[in-house]
């Protein structure tokens, strides 16, 4: 079976195990349509005070759901009224057996009234036993009242842990931002200059060749280029939004929600609401009454059994002359049973008054809890706005700071374009050529080694010269690089020649056309044969020899040509 614990009315609600395979949201819509509470009323909880989510199986939830560790259900109809709910008890059988007791004592010492003795006797023990099992489940559901209470503070401690931990990281972005706000003012004051600049310099045709701008007859400025590429928000409404989040994110605005934090902290922390003072003596006291009870149902059980003997014996006997010690004994038995009985009803009384009067004072507890968790939520739906406001207003400043650094940034790109096709291709020329040599002077060389090889075989001469043979070079830049900088602009010298012409001097002093790409030329590698060389001073384990030719002149470095 699984097991629900409704904790407010102290219910245990039982469903069959197949339900435990299905989501929390089954489970939802299967204790409304056996409890009437709506699904959105429902607050499912299990120890440790872990929430269930809808979407979730309920089996993912080890060791829940059993009768010791049920689910914990709390219905916030019941919470939400004035009137704390009528805790749910089964009475059993509350008939006032003095009377007929008395009336039994009364009667005449007979065969029929040992009989009826007998079976009014075996009816005592009965309902002994049925009031002990009565209280034996109302002290086990003020256990479970409790585990369940014990979860609403865990996790009303899990919820305050993780609005404190919110409402700090928002106090830190708070005090970044106020740092960082002197710097802030100074960008949006220079603003006006860039304005300038964005509307004096020009876009090169070949940057926007393939987009709708290009069909324009008229020059489009760098001001242009970046409204139109978001037109809901224009850089004047951007500014603006900027200097108006300056005013409104000031530390009176932190300072008043970290008290306000801190004060709903703090009246989370009400220990006299939290702790149950004197539950765990009670339940203790609870316990040692049902040893009491047990006792006495013991008592009743043994008494029963005396009468039914002392019946069995007479029917064996059949001797009237015993009815009246019989009657006389009987009358004792029964006076003790009927004080046994009344104790029974006490005890069965009083735990059921405990069970109502922690009732009572949970309903008033877990109204207080959703008081407080409501709160949480409300300030915590504050603290979010405020965060997601702030994070918005710091991306609005990045694009500020973007749109100050775009006049020089955009020159500098102009040049980096150019200077990088300039390179690529001359790169591209070098490293091919490179690569046509090397791969030439690789194949020579393992084509006269082969050759070698053939004739050398596995002469025995092979042990004078280890090393001589199938001993290969490896391979060295004998593959052209692929082409590279392939979507690079088209961006030509007279495009920034274009540029120089047409900017303020201010603007003009970062374009600066890239000096010619100089690399070393390959038709002066040294000639690895040349027995005047460096490398052929070289021993095999790369040391000089004691007499060395002095090195070559270095490589000379060329200028190559567009």
């Amino acid at each position: 079976m699984l097991y629900v614990f409704q904790v407010d009315t102290g219910m245990m609600i039982t469903f069959e195990m197949r339900l435990a395979l299905e989501t929390v949201s089954n489970l939802k819509k299967a204790i409304a349509a056996k409890t009437e509470i709506p699904e959105d009323k429902q607050v499912l909880l299990i120890s440790g005070g872990e929430s269930l989510t809808s979407t979730q199986r309920i089996c993912s939830y080890s060791s829940a759901g059993t009768d010791t560790s049920p689910i914990f259900l709390f219905a916030k109809v019941n919470i939400e009224s004035n009137q704390p709910p009528l805790p749910n008890v089964d009475y059993g059988d509350d008939t006032d057996m003095t009377e007929m007791i008395e009336s039994c004592m009364s009667m005449q010492p007979s065969l029929d009234t040992l009989v009826a003795r007998t079976e009014l006797a075996a009816d005592l023990n009965d309902q002994a036993i049925k009031q002990k099992d009565i209280c034996e489940r109302v002290v086990h559901d003020q256990h479970l009242q409790q585990q369940g209470w014990a979860a609403v503070t865990a996790n009303l401690e899990d919820l305050s842990r993780a609005f404190k931990n919110k409402a700090e990281m928002l106090m830190v972005a708070f005090s970044e931002f106020t740092k960082c706000k002197p710097s802030h003012k100074e960008l949006l004051n220079k603003l006006g200059d860039d304005m300038k600049h964005l509307n004096d310099i020009p876009i090169l045709p070949t940057l926007i060749e393939n987009s709708k701008l290009a069909s324009r007859s008229e020059s489009i400025t760098l001001r242009q280029w970046i409204d139109h590429h978001d037109s809901h928000n224009s850089l004047d409404r951007l500014i603006e939004i900027c200097w108006r989040g300056l005013e409104r994110f000031t530390e009176a605005n932190a300072e008043q929600i970290r008290l306000e934090a801190q004060e709903l902290l703090k009246s989370t922390n009400n220990s006299s609401m939290k702790e149950i003072r004197g539950l765990e003596e009670r339940l203790f006291g609870l316990e040692k009454l049902m040893v009491d009870a047990k006792k006495v149902v013991d008592e009743q059980s043994q008494l029963a059994l005396s009468f039914q003997n002392n019946r069995e014996r007479f029917s064996k006997i059949k001797d009237s002359t015993l009815l009246p010690d019989l009657s006389t004994s009987h009358k004792q038995q029964l006076q003790m049973m009927l004080t046994n009985h009344k104790k029974m009803s006490d005890y069965r009384n009083r735990c059921i008054k405990a069970k109502h009067e922690l009732s009572v004072n949970l309903h008033a507890r877990l109204k207080w809890i959703m008081y407080i968790e409501q709160q949480i939520s409300d300030l915590d739906g504050k603290l979010m706005i405020y965060k997601e406001n702030l994070l918005r207003l710091n991306r609005y400043f990045e694009i500020v700071d973007q749109v100050h650094r775009s006049p020089g940034l955009y020159l500098e790109s102009v040049v980096e374009a150019l200077r990088r096709k300039r390179f690529s291709r001359r790169y591209l020329h070098w490293t091919t050529s490179i690569a046509k040599v090397s791969r030439e002077l690789y194949e020579t060389e393992m084509k006269t080694r082969r050759e070698f090889d053939a004739k050398l075989g596995s002469h025995f001469l092979t042990n004078l010269f280890p090393g001589l043979s199938r001993s290969y070079p490896p391979p060295f830049a004998t593959i052209q690089p692929d082409p590279f900088d392939t979507k690079l602009p088209r961006v030509t010298t007279a495009d920034v020649q274009y540029l120089q012409t047409n900017l303020s001097s201010e603007l003009a002093e970062k374009l600066q056309i890239p000096k010619d790409i100089i690399l070393p030329h390959i038709t002066n590698t040294p000639n690895v044969f040349d027995e005047n060389s460096q490398e052929d001073e070289l021993d095999l384990d790369g040391r000089h020899s004691s007499n060395p030719t002095p090195p070559s002149s270095p490589t000379r470095l060329t200028q190559c040509d567009d």
